[in-house]
């Protein structure tokens, strides 16, 4: 066997531990770099928790909304439908309602009687 050079392995030992304190240096740099990353992480999941919740909530007031919309939606058809046969209801009556003015005047002129315009005030006085 040969000999070993001890002051080569030395040598080499001092190499290699300055190798290893510098990688130790990088680890920790890079260990404070990733500490860094996880706060902001930290602050950015907090502040998305934040957006879900006022998200939930527009999310319930649409649905309100919506269900409210629905309900005037409902009330408008109802409205609608009730004006139509009120007005149907009111055209009807009118028609029937002038049919029946209309015969009252024929039988008027057919019996002689004068409209009521044509009629002289009466006065209530007591005397």
């Amino acid at each position: 066997m040969g000999e070993v050079d001890i002051a080569a392995v030395f040598q080499l030992l001092g190499t290699i531990a300055a190798d290893v304190r510098e990688m130790k240096e990088t680890l920790r740099m890079h260990g404070r770099v990733l500490e860094n990353h996880g706060q902001v992480l930290l602050e950015h999941s907090r502040k998305l928790d934040e957006l879900a919740e006022v998200v939930r909530g527009h999310d319930r007031k649409l649905s309100d909304l919506d269900r409210k919309v629905g309900d005037l939606d409902s009330n408008v058809v109802f409205l609608r439908q009730a004006v139509t046969e009120y007005h149907s209801s009111v055209m009807g009556h009118g028609i029937l309602i002038s049919d029946v003015d209309e015969r009252v005047r024929r039988l008027e002129r057919h019996v002689g009687l004068l409209p009521p315009s044509s009629f002289p005030e009466m006065s209530h006085s007591s005397s």
